[in-house]
């Protein structure tokens, strides 16, 4: 099976879009990360009782951040995605 992380990220800084994993949806209150060793989602963490994600958050594939894992990034949509997305975003001006 493919690991994710290293899909390409279809970046494309005309069009400012790029591919994304989603690992956590919005309204969650589970936070998960993406293992590429089994290329399965678990469990990380439990935001506290009343908070959950704002958007849809994960990473970009094939990128690496300072603290060596995938660069992250949050999806703004007004629904939440489904879990464990694979999707196309484009940056949106503010």
């Amino acid at each position: 099976m493919v690991d994710l992380s290293s899909l390409s990220n279809q970046l494309d800084a005309k069009k400012s879009t790029c591919r994304a994993i989603i690992e956590t949806p919005k309204g969650c209150r589970n936070k998960f990360d993406y293992d590429p060793e089994s290329n399965l989602f678990m469990l990380g963490g439990l935001l506290p009782e009343g908070m959950m994600f704002p958007f849809d958050f994960g990473f970009i594939p094939s990128t690496l951040g300072e603290d060596g894992d995938p660069v992250d990034i949050l999806v703004l949509m007004d629904a939440p995605a489904l879990f464990h997305l694979l999707q196309q975003t484009a940056r949106q001006e503010v």
